[in-house]
């Protein structure tokens, strides 16, 4: 069809990038690394999930071929364009932090005046490691509730309900319904690559964030504005307690919102993108 570009919006596609480069040589290839996936499949496997073991050595295959066929390459933030460099001997040529389309309704906001936190998230591994330490370590510290909400959490309630402020809600059919009535998300992740699209959907709805350098990784904020930058038990129970007063009389968060609309939101992603193929 004489195509002139091809965006390829996994780094996963190395295979194909190598055959329209022996085919196409013109056509010019824009590749989007939503993370490392050499390095989230290297994770997995080194929990003794077996099948993850081919997954890591398909995804290095798939990444070093995509990475020599692309004219252009894009990551989310610096620590991928690092990471990138170190196992491809490649660095991107644009950093594209992740975007989220803007689905918040000021109008559903419900004020309880309470102080109660959410986590919010898939139970897969970095998910459970996290909320699985926060429960029995931090929980018992806090006033308030503690809510876990996301698809198969329900299947560990037991082993999360340790304490009476601890609600394992688990899947649910629209997880937007519990940003508008919880003002404080917890997200303790102490693993992963790329970014977390929870963060960025979290500032969208206006929400304290109380979370770690991962779950922070790539975002431009400052923590004490948006919650709170917090690695350990002791970070953990200080700046949520220190924001207690502030959260109850403010429970809508407008610096979270307003850093989303400035730089995490579609809109800013898409004028970036329009740059890009532009330039290329």
């Amino acid at each position: 069809n004489k195509y002139d570009l091809i965006f390829l919006d996994s780094s996963l596609f190395g295979f194909l990038c190598e055959k329209i480069k022996l085919n196409f040589p013109t056509i010019k290839i824009i590749t989007f690394f939503h993370n490392i996936e050499y390095n989230y499949s290297k994770e997995m496997a080194r929990l003794k999930k077996k099948i993850h073991y081919l997954t890591w050595i398909v995804s290095y295959l798939n990444e070093k071929k995509v990475t020599k066929n692309s004219d252009k390459i894009i990551v989310l933030n610096k620590r991928e364009n690092e990471e990138l460099e170190r196992i491809y001997k490649r660095k991107s040529d644009y950093i594209l932090p992740l975007s989220f389309k803007d689905e918040f309704n000021k109008e559903k906001i419900i004020n309880n005046n309470k102080l109660n936190y959410l986590f919010l998230g898939t139970n897969f591994y970095a998910n459970y490691e996290g909320i699985k330490w926060f429960v029995n370590n931090v929980m018992s510290e806090l006033d308030g509730e503690l809510y876990i909400v996301g698809k198969d959490f329900e299947k560990v309630k037991k082993e999360l309900e340790i304490l009476p402020n601890i609600k394992v809600i688990g899947t649910v059919d629209k997880t937007e319904d519990w940003y508008y009535k919880i003002p404080i998300v917890i997200s303790p992740i102490f693993s992963g690559s790329g970014m977390k699209t929870k963060t960025a959907e979290a500032l969208m709805f206006g929400k304290y964030i109380f979370g770690t350098t991962e779950a922070f990784e790539g975002y431009e904020l400052e923590y004490d504005k948006v919650g709170g930058l917090c690695n350990n038990k002791e970070e953990f129970i200080k700046k949520i307690k220190n924001q207690n007063k502030k959260i109850l009389t403010e429970s809508f968060n407008n610096y979270s919102r307003e850093e989303y609309l400035k730089k995490y939101s579609w809109e800013q992603t898409k004028n970036r993108i329009e740059e890009i193929l532009n330039e290329i």
